[in-house]
């Protein structure tokens, strides 16, 4: 497991600066706008244009964190963090169910890229 952390992390170092964009399944580089917890939610709304994702976002606006994710506790508190120290978050990851709930989440350490 640690050996595929390793390459994973060499290949991140790898790619050119990259551009916030959100599409498919995914957003990658985006500021957290607002994080807003509502029932067995949070809700997550990010700065940049997500009309490009294949998901349904809710109330036209919000990526989903539920509950009852199995990472919980480690994607709420990643997602604090970021928005805390106001950094893009490396890649919001949502699944494949239809709506824009949240599959996993990365992030690096800042202006790792060449």
């Amino acid at each position: 497991m640690r050996s595929i952390a390793v390459l994973v992390s060499i290949w991140m170092m790898t790619l050119p600066a990259a551009n916030a964009a959100c599409s498919g399944n995914a957003c990658d580089n985006e500021y957290i706008d607002m994080l807003y917890v509502q029932g067995s939610y949070v809700l997550i709304e990010l700065s940049g244009d997500k009309s490009a994702l294949s998901c349904n976002l809710y109330e036209g606006r919000f990526i989903r964190l539920n509950q009852s994710h199995g990472n919980y506790d480690e994607v709420y508190a990643l997602l604090l963090a970021t928005q805390s120290a106001d950094r893009p978050l490396g890649r919001l990851r949502m699944s494949s169910t239809g709506n824009c709930d949240v599959a996993y989440a990365w992030q690096v350490r800042a202006n790792i890229q060449n």
